[in-house]
């Protein structure tokens, strides 16, 4: 097929390149590259103006070009001009080509899509038509037109694969309608093929595999018939273009070839299919030839972005409807189709598996997502492949097929006919019909029949009749059958005795000779034993033995039992092995199989002997067998089925197992299941055992019944999916007679041999064991070994690993563990790791067998031991207890540590004293007695307040300080208490020296606390009762509540054993409270819960608020009430404030400053007042004065209202008395000046009598005023 359609495509593509004629431009790849280097640019646009200017002068070719210039028409109207310079540019620009030229938006004008060899060349100009029926041809008007025909009979392809072979006749390339890969009968007259595809010339045998025959449903949730298919849980047919939700022939699919429907997998169903299966057996020749293909294919897909998908298989399958092989396409999966609707095209080929009857081509669709199963597909097709070599041409092509009585004749559709050539099969003998078989030749057929079924009826050499007498009578319980009245009569009975005295001989008409285990009495034929019995019957299941089969393993594997990984099971005695060894019939397997079963699960695996490899029988249920020919008879009684020897595949549950047997199985080869039962006998049920019901296993099992005879063995497995992996079958284990007690002979006299022979005792006295060869007064024949004088009868037991009084026992003298200790001095004799002088390991046992030693281990642990002086509210430790005779007093505080080796210390303590009283000395004891001084002859008050004493410190403790806060080298050194033992009672003393020796009050320990990091050794014991030895990393194995792992406590404690105590666990302050207790401040002693509020700006009680009376900050200026801030209610008004001239304390400082004072008691401050010292001088004063005032600023001012001017209070000017008969006038006001400045006199006219003449006007001298 590939010789006619390959050569279809490739003359096609030939005759498309010779079309790209230099004398015309066409459309460029890429357009408009006219330079030819593969892009477009500025060049090209050059180049195409370059061609327009030759084009006006007449010249002929442009090297930019490489050719003509017509080469440069871009628009194909056969003239180079500024169009095609401007459609150049367009191109180079990369701007779209005008609709108005290029319509179907490809980028190339229209005009130029249709280009022909002819265009733009004058008539007469030789050309290509393409048609190689043409031998020359010439331009006529722009057409290439032919001239002069090619020779006829010249091959040629006239592009419809239903013709074949195509030839030249008259100018036209043609040729004979094909077979179409089924007859003549497929093609029409005119060439033309009603089933065969003109493409691709094959034939579709799926029945409606367009989904195109039958009714669709036209919602699309109809399930309808889909005629040639077989179809199951609501698949269905839906149209296209249903409407939204559903595809359409815009989307992704066949196309124009999608005619009016396509599956759908169809509503509320996750799995569906449809089914149909199509005979092949018309095309057996060239599929049992080896030459036939398949081609399956189709259009798959779904809906938008979900998962239900489609998936297609073929099965190709025998005449009994065994599988021989498969194919599938698809899924597509919504991945695949870019999560749009639509169908994508899959097709698969390969050759047909020879002996390929039938194809079952199953389509199936599977949803992963809402309620409708959107798998889609279209245009299903299954097609053979035609043998374009059994096409023939003439009677010779046909020579393949032919036989002795037949010829080949090739017909008119190019096939191969087969005809009888009459008289070739006679062969001369008269008791013969010959006749001729297409396939085999010549075949005679004998007419001898005397009619009697007891004879065996043939045609002699000589053309005679023979009859043979062979008489059978169906029962293998008889042997010599003979025939009368033409019946076989049996004979005599067949002896059933395998020589066994432990089975039940018997022979059973369906199976031949039985042999049943009696489970009675017997004789073993040994007079000396009593009480012999045969094996008791059984029917179980039982674990196959590891000695089963033992494996036989390649080279240099290593064996394992029951066998060797991926090794084949080499067991001589497998009777249903394929090729067992040494075996003159090997097995052959039948059974049930699932349609479509992968290639590694036939039913082959059963008896390959190969296990662990993946390979196995999966039967198709609910009732599934399987059946093994031996090939002869066998006795067997066990059968083995291995699911997998090594655990690798376990992943059926084989059910309930029945085994049945027969001599014979006449249906065997149809493998039917039901219609042999009658000649089989059940054997053995699983149901009857103790393991009735399922049963489900990981490795071999065996089942045994009683022994019997069979060549045929069937097991039923009742199950779905039931999978064995394979199946053994041994030959039956003997069952002889189990042999009883030994007869008792014994005479109770050591001394004596007693002994059993033909069921008599014998009791001989042996002289050599009355010897006593040890000398320890018991002869050999009672002294259990005589060569050792400390063992005999009745000796003392001695840890010697001897049985010294030779009672068969040494108590306690066994090894047990092994380890070279008996028992006797063994403290544990079941452990060899524990032994007199084993190490001791930290385990809580004693290793060494020495109660006294233990295994220890040495951790360093810190202990923080903190000593609270007293009640905080009213009591503390006092200096009141006078030390007799001297002038001291002294308080003493104790504090105890754990055992350990001290490797550093520090001590801290707060201790005061009233000032004046003497001087104190503090010191610490250690539980020995040994003493450290801490201070000495210290004075004053407040004393030692948080003062830690550590020799690491860099600042001695001095003398004669009024306090000591800090870090000091105490007065002698604390190494002197380092590697001594902590445990014990440590004292911390305070003292104080005073002029009197009564007995008061002269000073107080608050607290004390030691800081002591120990070596502490740990033993094999667990004190604390936490299920952690003390050896095993308990730090603390006096307190349950420390090991490691525990929880951190808040207890100043190692709780978790990590060497590291949290530092929310320190009591820094040491005021008693840790962080972790709720101290909100650990860095001030008067801060922790509970404690009391004081009036310090500081939550004292740790309860998120401040307490004490008046500590708060209602204005908000960072001064509480309590401290100063005098008036809480404005925030400019605190300690520390910038004084204002309000009158008002700002700074809180108990008085306002002196600018805020009024001494001139004018009610001004002198902050606002420009005269302080003078009252008339004051903001808004309204009052003159021709003295000035002495101003706040220095100097003297006449600003009396304080306005910074001043005022004069007389500026007006006068006029003189003046007038007549006595009507005076004049204007009060300066005389003749400018009015004076402040405190500066001046005339000023005063009044103005009325006088005749007006001249009585007085003045006066006037001091200006100001203000």
């Amino acid at each position: 097929m590939m010789s006619r359609t390959l050569a279809a495509g490739l003359s096609v593509l030939f005759v498309a390149h010779a079309l790209h004629s230099p004398a015309r431009a066409a459309c460029y790849d890429p357009p408009g590259d006219m330079t030819h280097d593969g892009i477009v640019n500025i060049a090209d646009v050059q180049c195409g103006i370059v061609a327009a200017l030759a084009s006006l002068s007449g010249q002929a070719e442009v090297a930019c070009l490489g050719g003509p210039v017509i080469a440069a028409d871009l628009d194909c109207d056969c003239l180079v001009v500024v169009t095609d310079v401007q459609l150049a540019i367009t191109y180079a620009l990369g701007a779209p080509v005008s609709g108005g030229i290029d319509q179907n938006a490809n980028q190339c004008p229209d005009s130029c899509d249709s280009a022909g060899p002819c265009d733009c060349q004058p008539d007469g100009t030789a050309c290509d038509d393409g048609d190689l029926c043409s031998a020359d041809s010439s331009c006529l008007s722009g057409q290439c037109m032919a001239t002069t025909a090619a020779p006829d009979g010249l091959v040629c392809n006239d592009s419809n694969a239903c013709t074949y072979p195509d030839s030249c006749s008259g100018g036209i390339c043609g040729g004979s309608p094909s077979p179409c890969g089924g007859g003549a009968s497929l093609c029409d007259g005119g060439g033309g093929c009603t089933v065969c595809d003109p493409l691709l010339g094959l034939v579709n045998h799926l029945i409606n595999g367009d989904a195109e025959a039958g009714a669709a449903s036209m919602s699309g949730n109809e399930v309808v018939a889909i005629p040639g298919w077989t179809a199951s849980s609501n698949l269905t047919v839906v149209p296209w273009n249903l409407g939204p939700g559903w595809m359409s022939l815009a989307d992704s699919g066949p196309g124009d070839s999608s005619g009016l429907g396509y599956f759908s997998g169809g509503p509320d169903t996750a799995f569906s299919t449809a089914t149909q299966n199509v005979d092949l057996s018309q095309f057996a020749p060239d599929i049992d030839a080896g030459t036939s293909t398949f081609a399956l294919s189709g259009y798959l897909g779904g809906y938008e972005g979900q998962g239900d998908q489609v998936r297609v298989s073929a099965v190709f399958l025998d005449t009994a409807g065994e599988t021989l092989g498969q194919s599938s396409i698809g899924p597509v999966t919504s991945a695949d189709r870019w999560s749009l609707t639509g169908l994508l095209l899959r097709s698969a080929c390969g050759p047909v598996p020879v002996g390929t009857r039938t194809a079952a081509v199953t389509l199936e669709a599977t949803r992963f997502a809402g309620l409708y199963n959107d798998g889609y597909a279209d245009n299903l097709r299954f097609a053979l492949v035609p043998d374009v070599t059994k096409l023939c041409f003439t009677d010779l092509d046909c020579e393949y097929g032919v036989v002795d009585c037949t010829a080949g004749v090739c017909d008119a559709n190019h096939q191969c006919q087969f005809v009888t050539l009459e008289g070739v099969c006679d062969d001369g003998l008269p008791c013969t019909i010959d006749s001729c078989d297409p396939v085999k030749g010549c075949q005679g057929k004998s007419t001898c029949d005397d009619s009697d079924p007891c004879t065996t009826d043939f045609c002699n050499a000589l053309g005679q009749c023979e009859f043979k007498s062979q008489c059978e009578d169906g029962n293998p319980c008889t042997t010599g059958d003979t025939c009368s009245g033409g019946v076989c009569v049996g004979g005599a009975v067949v002896p059933c005795d395998d020589g066994n005295v432990c089975t039940f001989d018997g022979c059973d008409p369906a199976v031949g000779c039985v042999f049943a285990a009696s489970g009675g009495p017997c004789d073993d034929g040994n007079a000396c034993t009593v009480g012999d019995s045969c094996p008791t019957p059984e029917v179980t299941v039982v674990p196959a033995s590891l000695m089963v089969g033992e494996a036989s393993c390649a080279s240099g594997a290593t064996p394992i039992a029951p066998n060797c990984a991926r090794q084949n099971y080499d067991n001589p005695e497998n009777l249903a092995a394929t090729s067992p060894f040494g075996a003159a019939y090997p097995a052959v397997t039948q059974a049930t199989i699932a349609s479509g079963a992968f290639d590694i699960h036939q039913p082959k695996f059963l008896n390959d002997g190969a296990y662990g490899n993946g390979s196995s029988w999966i039967g198709v249920g609910p009732n599934n067998w399987m059946k093994i020919d031996l090939g002869t008879k066998h006795k067997i009684d066990r059968v083995r089925l291995g699911r997998d020897r090594l655990g690798n595949f376990d992943d059926r549950d084989p059910g309930r197992i029945r085994i049945l047997v027969a001599l014979a199985d006449a249906h065997y080869a149809q493998g039917n299941d039901d219609n042999d039962l009658w000649e089989y006998v059940q054997v053995f049920d699983s149901n009857d055992t103790p393991f009735s019901g399922q049963i489900t296993f990981n490795e071999t099992i065996e089942a045994r019944f009683a022994a019997v005879e069979a060549r045929v063995v069937k097991v039923r497995v009742e199950a779905d999916g039931a999978a064995i992996d394979e199946i053994e079958i041994p030959p039956a284990m003997g069952g002889s007679c189990l042999a009883g007690a030994a007869l008792d002979c014994d005479d109770a006299d050591p001394c004596t041999a007693d002994y059993c022979v033909g069921g008599m005792c014998f009791h001989e006295t042996n002289a050599s064991g009355l010897e006593d060869l040890d000398m320890d007064g018991s002869p050999a024949c009672v002294d259990c070994n005589d060569s050792d004088p400390d063992v005999w009868p009745g000796a003392p037991e001695l840890c010697d690993g001897k049985d010294n009084d030779c009672d068969g026992l040494a108590t306690g003298e066994v090894d047990m563990d092994l380890d070279g200790y008996l028992a006797c001095v063994d403290c544990d004799d079941d452990q060899p790791s524990r032994f007199p002088g084993a190490p001791e390991v930290c385990d809580g046992k004693d290793s060494d067998c020495d109660p006294a030693t233990t295994a220890t281990v040495t951790a360093v642990r810190w202990v923080n031991i903190h000593v609270p002086g007293g009640g905080w509210a009213n009591s503390f430790w006092n200096f009141n207890d006078p030390i007799s005779g001297t002038a001291k007093h002294k308080a003493t505080l104790y504090a105890t540590l754990p055992p350990g080796k001290v490797l550093d210390i520090e001590v801290r303590a707060h201790v005061t004293h009233a000032q004046g009283t003497g001087a104190m000395d503090l010191w610490l004891f250690a539980p020995d007695g040994t003493g450290v001084l801490l201070a000495n002859n210290a004075i004053g008050a407040p004393g030692f307040v948080d003062t830690t004493w550590d020799d690491d410190a860099t600042t001695p403790i001095g003398q004669l300080k009024s306090s000591f806060i800090g870090r000091f080298k105490p007065e002698t050194p604390l190494s002197a208490v380092v590697g001594k033992n902590s445990g014990g009672s440590w004292a911390f003393e305070a003292s104080d020296f005073t002029s009197c020796c009564g007995s008061g009050v002269y000073g107080t320990v608050h607290w004390w606390k030691l800081w002591v990091k120990l070596e502490v050794v740990a033993g094999e014991t667990d004190q604390d009762g936490d299920g952690l030895l003390g050896c095993a990393g308990d730090c603390d194995d006096t307190r349950a509540d420390v090991a490691p792992g525990l929880p951190e406590l808040c207890d100043a404690v190692d709780n978790n054993c990590d060497g590291v105590l949290p530092t929310d666990e320190l009591d820094v302050d040491a005021e008693g409270y840790a962080t972790c207790a709720g101290d909100c401040n650990d860095g001030n002693i008067t801060v922790y819960p509970d404690a009391p509020e004081i009036c310090d700006a500081l939550d004292n009680d740790c309860n998120g608020v401040y307490g004490a009376v008046g500590e708060h900050d209602l204005d908000g200026d960072g001064y509480f009430a309590c401290l100063d801030d005098c008036n809480d209610e404005n925030g400019s008004i605190h300690p520390g404030a910038s004084e204002a001239c309000d009158g008002i304390d700002n700074d809180c400082s108990g008085a306002v400053s002196d600018e805020e004072l009024d001494p001139d008691g004018d009610g001004w401050m002198t902050c606002l007042d420009c005269g302080p010292t003078d009252p008339k001088a004051y903001p808004n004063a309204t009052g003159f004065y021709d003295v000035p005032y002495a101003w706040y600023g220095g100097g003297l001012s006449w600003d009396y209202d304080c306005n910074g001017a001043f005022q004069k209070l007389w500026t007006e000017q006068g006029s003189p008395c003046g007038g007549f008969f006595g009507f005076c006038g004049f204007t009060p006001g300066w005389v003749n000046t400018p009015a004076p400045t402040c405190g500066v006199s001046a005339s000023w006219y005063k009044d103005c009598p009325s006088a005749l003449f007006c001249d009585q006007g007085t003045t006066e001298m006037r001091k200006q005023k100001c203000r």
